[in-house]
């Protein structure tokens, strides 16, 4: 068993997301069904921890040991993109993968309501997004993000980790952590980040804030 061999097979089924778990069969969510692989073999420990050294960097793997959990962006030899959360099931690693989309889609084909298109014409202020895990909150919060890249010239500073959705500058200047005149935030959940950081941003004159936030349970 190979992470390679899952990730395509998770691609071929048009899966979005992969599951990882020890002592048991790979499972693929397809159009919302969780759907068990019996043509691998069960998980093993043996395959998620070569698995581990074969992804993570060293500073990745010292944050994992010690929080038992770490968020990746990962890239396969195709150049597709995945988000990888990785945490401790039953005192074994286990995967949760999302297969990203290079393709930013668009409010049309979201089917999102029109007053989003409205709150990226604000000025100033905080926009939230919230949902649980796989609500489709980071995909939302790209559309609105486009859609500003589309028809406005000015500077978008996104804050991500790991990052998700790689943006082509059209209309607008995408950097990281660098502040300008005509500046939108854009915002991944973060985690082990104070609040302070946050209202820390937020106290930049003039700034619109797009953020997402997972739904506590």
């Amino acid at each position: 068993m190979i992470l390679l061999d899952i990730l395509e097979k998770g691609q071929k089924k048009r899966a979005s997301d992969i599951h990882l778990v020890n002592n048991e069969k790979v499972i693929y969510r397809v159009n919302g069904e969780l759907i068990r692989d019996d043509e691998f073999d069960k998980v093993s420990e043996e395959f998620l921890i070569n698995s581990i050294r074969e992804i993570l960097t060293e500073k990745q793997k010292e944050i994992f040991e010690k929080n038992k959990e770490i968020d990746i962006a990962f890239e396969d030899i195709k150049k597709r993109r995945y988000r990888i959360n990785l945490y401790n099931e039953k005192g074994y690693p286990a995967y949760s993968i999302r297969i990203l989309t290079k393709k930013i889609q668009s409010f049309e084909e979201l089917n999102l309501p029109k007053s989003l298109k409205n709150m990226i014409r604000y000025k100033n202020g905080l926009v939230l997004i919230t949902g649980p895990t796989g609500s489709g909150k980071s995909t939302t919060l790209s559309a609105m993000i486009e859609e500003i890249n589309q028809r406005e010239s000015l500077s978008i500073v996104t804050i991500e980790d790991p990052v998700e959705y790689i943006f082509e500058n059209k209309k607008i200047e995408f950097t990281e952590p660098k502040f300008k005149d005509k500046t939108n935030i854009l915002i991944g959940i973060l985690k082990e980040k104070s609040l302070s950081e946050i209202e820390n941003i937020m106290k930049l004159k003039g700034e619109l804030l797009n953020k997402t936030y997972k739904d506590i349970q």
